[in-house]
């Protein structure tokens, strides 16, 4: 359930925008919601340790085929929940687990502010509505 007490509007993002967490890109997954605040985003999870909440981090955002890649942001892990599993597969020896990942934004440089700005008006779709 949202919280009427949030900070900053959250937005519906367009296909193709991702979130690459830690170095190497070891956890990369789709966005879901994004916010002048933060970022939610769903990846599978395959035999890692579960991410701690407020764990510091630094996450990659990017836009495939657009050339948008916003690097080294800044942030706090808030969530990393599991969400679904998925049932394995014959190419698969093991389960996997679909998780969401809630980021909050530490103090962004101006550069970072303005990136994230230009990300939210040229992909996304629309605010989300709070639920109450």
């Amino acid at each position: 359930m949202e919280s009427k007490q949030r900070k900053h509007d959250r937005f519906f993002v367009q296909n193709n925008a991702y979130v690459s967490l830690g170095s190497g890109f070891t956890k990369v997954g789709s966005i879901k919601d994004i916010s002048r605040g933060g970022v939610s985003f769903e990846y599978i999870m395959y035999d890692d340790p579960p991410m701690k909440s407020l764990q510091k981090e630094k996450i990659d955002i990017f836009v495939s085929g657009n050339g948008f890649h916003l690097t080294n942001v800044p942030c706090n892990i808030v969530y990393d929940i599991a969400v679904n599993t998925l049932n394995s597969s014959p190419l698969f020896s093991r389960n996997f687990t679909y998780k969401r990942c809630g980021i909050q934004f530490e103090k962004l440089d101006k550069d970072h502010e303005e990136q994230i700005l230009a990300f939210l008006e040229k992909h996304t779709t629309g605010v989300i509505p709070v639920k109450v």
